[in-house]
């Protein structure tokens, strides 16, 4: 057992490995387990949370069979951004969730700086493959705006929820 499984007793180890299977299986919750430790590990953000806590954390959520890497999967995110991989700081959230968690205008912030990117270098939208086929998703502030059949639509649904909220937002 490695130094990274801590919270698990050998028998609880053991009855993990009988169910799902050892990190041979990459499919397995103890495999994923592993590599997001060392992904986290390889970008410097702190992985303080052992693996009951993860698996704990994925059971309550009931997302773990929808876990992945397109825009309304699941994944695992930290709160802002910021800090470690920790109990606490960590949620379920869509993969498109996650992405949109990005720094926004605040009026606020020193010099009032406009963090949003102009309008012209942003698509506003995502593509997913699916099986109805291509579909647009979009999102803004951590909300989802819709699937939509093209990027125009998507694009617009953007622009107008963006807008919604700033709609003199400066640039810098």
């Amino acid at each position: 057992m490695t130094n990274y499984i801590k919270g698990m007793t050998h028998a609880e180890y053991k009855s993990h490995i009988e169910e799902f299977g050892s990190t041979s299986n990459r499919k397995s919750p103890l495999s994923k387990f592993s590599d997001h430790f060392f992904n986290a590990k390889k970008r410097g953000i702190a992985f303080n949370i052992n693996f009951k806590d993860w698996w704990d954390i994925w059971q309550k959520s009931g997302h773990w069979h929808e876990r992945g890497q397109l825009a309304l999967n699941y994944c695992m995110s930290r709160k802002n951004d910021t800090g470690g991989y920790e109990v606490g700081n960590v949620s379920i959230t869509t993969n498109s969730e996650n992405c949109s968690k990005g720094i926004e205008w605040n009026p606020h912030m020193e010099r009032g700086c406009n963090t949003v990117k102009p309008l012209d270098e942003v698509k506003g939208y995502v593509s997913s493959k699916r099986k109805e086929g291509l579909v647009y998703l979009s999102a803004w502030k951590r909300k989802h705006l819709g699937t939509f059949k093209t990027a125009e639509e998507a694009r617009a649904a953007y622009i107008k929820a963006r807008s919604a909220d700033y709609p003199e937002a400066p640039s810098c």
